[in-house]
């Protein structure tokens, strides 16, 4: 975060804003854990459980609106949508 979510300045000391003085640790925990969520999307998706990298996108969503969990939530639809492969491991794929 390199800005005030209120204000919108520049951040000097990265936990409070020198202007409205507003603390900025809650934000900043939530920024990083979309981040968290974006990586554990990566690796469901790298490991092809599809499903689990769309909650987890979604979850970095609801986190923090960004483009990369957009992008990745809208990636993971559309691999699921154009791949009829096999994605629950051969059994019974309906389940999912």
């Amino acid at each position: 975060m390199e800005r005030c979510s209120a204000r919108r300045t520049r951040l000097g000391d990265p936990s409070r804003c020198p202007r409205c003085g507003c603390n900025l640790q809650r934000p900043q925990q939530a920024e990083r854990a979309a981040r968290r969520a974006i990586a554990a999307a990566l690796t469901a998706l790298a490991r092809k459980r599809p499903e689990e990298a769309l909650h987890h996108a979604r979850h970095a969503r609801r986190l923090k609106d960004g483009d990369a969990a957009r992008l990745l939530g809208w990636y993971v639809r559309k691999s699921a949508e154009t791949d009829p492969g096999d994605r629950a491991g051969g059994e019974n794929r309906d389940a999912l």
